[in-house]
């Protein structure tokens, strides 16, 4: 379990601005999707929502990985 943090935070340092702004929006649409339930707007445009969500969240997960096996690869 240790060893995969490190391979995690090793592949997060070499993430860019883009990266992180990606992330960042992927966890504000998560939040939205919690909370849209509560609320009409959001219910009316859920379908859109969870679709940029989902990109968003393969877009970091492909990144991780990507910069996590390069991360091996120099070790």
């Amino acid at each position: 379990m240790c060893n995969l943090i490190k391979n995690a935070m090793n592949a997060v340092r070499k993430f860019t601005v883009v990266d992180f702004a990606i992330f960042k929006i992927y966890l504000v649409l998560v939040g939205i999707l919690f909370g849209a339930y509560f609320s009409t707007f959001f219910l009316k445009h859920i379908f859109i929502v969870w679709v940029v969500a989902v990109i968003a969240l393969i877009i970091v997960l492909v990144q991780l990985i990507r910069y996590g096996c390069s991360c091996k690869k120099k070790d």
